[in-house]
């Protein structure tokens, strides 16, 4: 973040006394979340983000910056409305785009708040990473062993980048599963018309399934980093959000 960004959200939105919106954490109020030149501001209503909208423009013009309404989007988090609820932001009379989506430091925000799209996008992202190495995988005269390798060095990175936030459901760990074999199928050249079971399949590769594996490691590992710095990440974790809970969350 530069420094003239950084003295901003320093004297204006963190010190500033009005600002009473954001998302209560164990009574630690969140107005928003920063990192490098990326920001999102965090209200409980319209009338709230417009507010804070404002004085982020009227503040970044006293240090000769302003906002870029292109890249500026708004969007409304919602698990309780089937439809997407609409809201109008402006900066200087011009409305600011509604999205149901946005990317976020590399993965998927959505107005549900879960994890199902990101999860199926980031499946689709390693399958296009697979094809873009088609042609080792299926060289015969690499062995079975390689191209396992190859495939957890080159591709799995892809699949679970941002895995750490992730919530594994019942839906998505057969996502994940049917995109492990999904590979496997492919680097012993099976064709989907092929009724083999992926028992058979795992014993011709020499595999067991590991992706879930790696994914619950990488969890904890994360978990337990952010319980020892104890801060934002570990309030958002552990912290209670008043009002009632979610079906099924």
């Amino acid at each position: 973040m530069s420094r003239d960004l950084f003295n901003l959200y320093s004297e204006f939105i963190l010190k500033e006394p009005e600002v009473e919106e954001g998302i209560q954490v164990n009574g630690r109020r969140i107005n928003n979340i920063r990192y490098a030149d990326d920001t999102v501001l965090l209200a409980s209503s319209g009338a709230g983000l417009q507010m804070q909208v404002n004085i982020v423009q009227i503040s970044s013009e006293k240090f000769g910056l302003k906002l870029n309404i292109n890249k500026t989007k708004v969007m409304v988090m919602s698990k309780q409305s089937p439809n997407e609820p609409s809201i109008s932001i402006t900066v200087n009379s011009t409305k600011i785009g509604q999205v149901q989506h946005f990317n976020y430091l590399g993965s998927w925000i959505t107005t549900d708040g879960r994890c199902g799209k990101e999860i199926r996008r980031r499946i689709n992202l390693s399958k296009i990473s697979f094809n873009s190495m088609k042609n080792i995988f299926r060289d015969r005269q690499l062995s079975i062993q390689l191209k396992t390798s190859l495939l957890k060095y080159f591709v799995w990175p892809v699949l679970m980048y941002g895995c750490e936030t992730s919530t594994v459901t019942t839906k998505t760990r057969k996502n994940f599963e049917a995109a492990e074999m999904w590979f496997h199928r492919r680097i012993l050249r099976i064709p989907w018309t092929a009724h083999q079971t992926n028992v058979s399949v795992l014993q011709e590769t020499g595999q067991d399934r590991k992706l879930l594996c790696c994914i619950e490691q990488r969890q904890l590992k994360f978990l337990g980093h952010v319980i020892r710095k104890g801060e934002l990440e570990d309030l958002a974790l552990s912290g209670r959000i008043p009002g009632k809970r979610a079906r099924g969350a």
